[in-house]
């Protein structure tokens, strides 16, 4: 018998609302959801502060749990994105793509965000082995693609940087940079090396190098402009993080407010087109109804706020 089955008295499949519960009462009730269907659980909050509240919560509980956070639609156009909230967002995607049964937490801006579709993730890692034969221009083009940028001195995550036959790069997945030494087209030698000295320390057979932005097309047109906001532009078949969960069970943490967010996250984006005519015409985001899932769990604050569902548990 599970710890939690005399507590959340759940006995039907269908969507459902909650009511009554704190924080902490309703993170044990999404972990509880998670060990209960032995599948991914994508949990949505209105704000980054709550998001954060809910993942330091659950973290207590299970190392399933990733978080993928993403900055308001204000900070991200009119400032710029956080390149912290960014690391963490790939890093959760990398962890999904080996195994989607985790519990997610994002706030509404990451629920909505534009992704590449999964198989496209999947495939645009680079995966580099000592004695492999690849074109060192063309395996630079490739890196630029997946989002590094090109430094004179590689000393920071996401930056590459060449000398000759050598190529220094700090793939998102390590701890450590990586130098990638070439004979011809013929990669000799993998080491990591030191930051600080810049010397190389320990070698490696081999390293994969993971994407450093989500800006991930099949095919790169011409002059393209590497906005997430411009990614459904020159690929129609944009996804969004429940998809990398595959069909997961969604979470909505004080739905009211997610709803009314959301309405005003509309008005904000319509009110940044007036005011920025010449820019290329984009939805910014999916549509709130692209959130998939294979049930809906609404937990509410207020009692009469529970219009969504039939079947509704007082707690």
């Amino acid at each position: 018998m599970k710890f939690f089955d005399n507590v959340f008295e759940i006995q039907n499949t269908d969507d459902y609302g909650v009511y009554g519960l704190n924080t902490e009462l309703t993170c044990i009730n999404i972990y509880d959801t998670f060990i209960r269907n032995n599948k991914g659980v994508l949990v949505v909050a209105s704000s980054t502060y709550q998001a954060n509240l809910i993942y330091n919560s659950l973290i207590n509980y299970t190392d399933k749990v990733l978080f993928f956070p993403m900055d308001d639609f204000l900070t991200s156009e009119a400032i710029a994105i956080s390149p912290e909230f960014m690391v963490e967002r790939i890093n959760t995607l990398n962890n999904l793509v080996k195994d989607g049964k985790n519990i997610v937490v994002t706030n509404l801006m990451g629920a909505l965000r534009y992704l590449p579709k999964i198989d496209v993730w999947k495939k645009s890692k680079i995966k580099l082995k000592v004695g492999m034969e690849i074109s060192r221009d063309k395996l630079l083009e490739d890196i630029y693609n997946l989002g590094y940028d090109r430094v004179t001195i590689v000393n920071g995550t996401g930056q590459v940087g060449v000398r000759g036959y050598v190529l220094d790069i700090f793939p998102t997945s390590s701890e450590n940079p990586v130098r990638i030494e070439f004979w011809g087209d013929t990669i000799e030698n993998i080491k990591y090396f030191s930051v600080d000295s810049q010397l190389s320390t320990d070698e490696i057979d081999q390293v994969i190098i993971y994407p450093f932005t989500e800006f991930i097309l099949d095919n790169y047109p011409d002059n393209v402009i590497r906005k997430q906001k411009y990614l459904a532009h020159y690929d129609s078949k944009v996804s969004n993080i429940s998809e990398y969960l595959d069909n997961p069970i969604v979470c909505y943490y004080d739905y009211t407010t997610i709803v009314n967010s959301y309405s005003l996250l509309i008005d904000s984006i319509n009110e940044y087109d007036r005011d920025n005519p010449k820019e290329i015409k984009t939805n910014y985001m999916n549509d709130f109804d692209k959130i998939n899932g294979n049930q809906y769990v609404y937990f509410y604050h207020f009692d009469d706020d529970m219009r969504k569902c039939k079947n509704v548990y007082k707690y």
